[in-house]
């Protein structure tokens, strides 16, 4: 656990080809799945399952971007396994997410009115506990061992193989996948107004997550100082559309687990359903609030400056900078 960083450590260079560098990310990634594997499957700690999803997402949005990242090899089949596997280990995480935030419903309800949350408790406690039994039959089956074992083959064959000087450079590559994720996104965010519904901000929270990865793939290749400076006003945004869609989604989960509860005759006091229903009531208040920061937020991140930096994120500095005082 010493050793252990959720972040990304390869080492890319500019020049470097684009297939051997895209190699290396993937490597990485495939090293923090199986590293989170054995606490996922023994579930000693939430983290652990988060990190394994999240190394599968990275590898599968990676995937999908470029599947013809390396030549005369088709990456589809490795896509829509990382797929499955996104898939198959969303309902734990869904069950482990709930249970971290019970502590922080019970502090928005009235005073006293706490203890009317524990059927829900013992509601999410029974279903993680099914939802995680399917997950281990998952992450201990021969499809999960052919995807790993077969993907480490695939990437190592590719580092072997002597970089071809025809092959476009990785520089090129990130350049052409971050600005035109930049540019998709400002898009999407000038078509959202006062009245747009809350899907379209979702679809954004996507976008902005994408592009959160793409620079995190390639930050080595950045110009530093623009690209801290780029992360600043996209964290900004994506908190904003963070807690927006956590509680527009908290919202329909939350009356999703009513009708279950109530399918299961968990919700056997009135008072357990009226706790509920207060919850919802925040959330809905709270959105609303959240909401109200975005345009702000996203003038920012799409304003002229912003946008010179990203175009000049893969250029070298332009020369000596003057000393600050």
């Amino acid at each position: 656990a010493g050793e252990y960083s959720s972040q990304l450590r390869y080492a890319i260079s500019p020049g470097m080809a684009g297939s051997h560098a895209l190699a290396r990310v993937h490597l990485q990634l495939l090293e923090h799945l199986q590293t989170n594997l054995d606490g996922a499957c023994r579930d000693l700690d939430s983290e652990f399952l988060h990190d394994l999803r999240a190394a599968a997402s990275r590898a599968e949005l990676l995937l999908s971007k470029l599947p013809g990242a390396f030549p005369g090899v088709d990456t589809g089949r490795y896509r829509e396994e990382f797929a499955w596997l996104e898939k198959v280990s969303r309902p734990t995480r869904q069950m482990d997410v709930y249970l971290m935030l019970l502590e922080e419903y019970k502090s928005r309800l009235p005073p006293g009115q706490g203890s009317y949350l524990e059927p829900f408790r013992s509601f999410l406690r029974d279903h993680k506990l099914s939802e995680h039994r399917d997950l281990n039959v998952a992450l201990q089956s021969p499809r999960y061992h052919r995807l790993v074992e077969g993907w480490r083959k695939l990437l190592e064959h590719q580092l072997a193989r002597p970089q071809d000087p025809a092959e476009a450079p990785v520089e090129a590559l990130a350049a052409g996948l971050v600005g035109p994720a930049y540019e998709a996104l400002l898009t999407q965010g000038r078509q959202i107004g006062d009245n747009t519904p809350a899907a379209p901000l979702i679809e954004l929270n996507k976008a902005c997550k994408e592009l959160q990865y793409l620079l995190e793939f390639f930050r080595t290749l950045c110009h530093e100082k623009r690209l801290n400076q780029i992360k600043r006003r996209l964290d900004r945004l994506q908190d904003n559309l963070e807690t927006f869609e956590d509680l527009e989604l908290q919202q329909q989960r939350l009356r999703r687990y009513i009708a279950e509860m109530r399918v299961e005759q968990r919700l056997v006091q009135q008072a357990a359903l009226e706790a509920m229903d207060l919850l919802i009531q925040d959330m809905a208040e709270r959105e609303v609030n959240v909401r109200k920061g975005f345009a702000k937020r996203f003038a920012k991140f799409s304003d002229d400056e912003c946008q010179n930096r990203m175009q000049a994120l893969f250029s070298p500095p332009a020369g000596p900078q003057p000393e600050t005082r």
